[in-house]
């Protein structure tokens, strides 16, 4: 998804207009919704999720629709100060824009 032969090309189609950002769809959810999973995750509630506890939490969020592989590569992107562990602010902060650039370049 992220060679660089593959970047070029889709670089190109957004540059010759045959996709715009329009073009992506992004799911609908609540942050409520999303904060009651994370939280679900989150027994002693302590607001940090290890990485495949967080992984877990995405995949059973219904609404995100993502797959195994989205919600791999979102817990990555996620954990901003690389400390191995997210918590709900660092993970709401950057959530929208992470999930919008994994659908843009599904998209292309």
């Amino acid at each position: 998804m992220f060679k660089i032969e593959a970047m070029r090309r889709k670089a190109q189609l957004v540059s010759v207009g045959q996709f715009r950002s329009s073009d992506v769809k992004m799911p609908e959810y609540d942050d409520g919704a999303v904060f009651a999973i994370f939280r679900k995750f989150d027994p002693d509630r302590n607001y940090f999720l290890e990485w495949q506890d967080f992984q877990e939490c995405l995949e059973s969020c219904p609404e995100l629709k993502l797959t195994k592989e989205e919600s791999l590569t979102i817990t990555l992107l996620a954990d901003m100060n690389s400390d191995g562990r997210l918590d709900y602010q660092e993970f709401m902060k950057h959530f929208k824009d992470i999930v919008y650039f994994l659908k843009y370049h599904n998209e292309l």
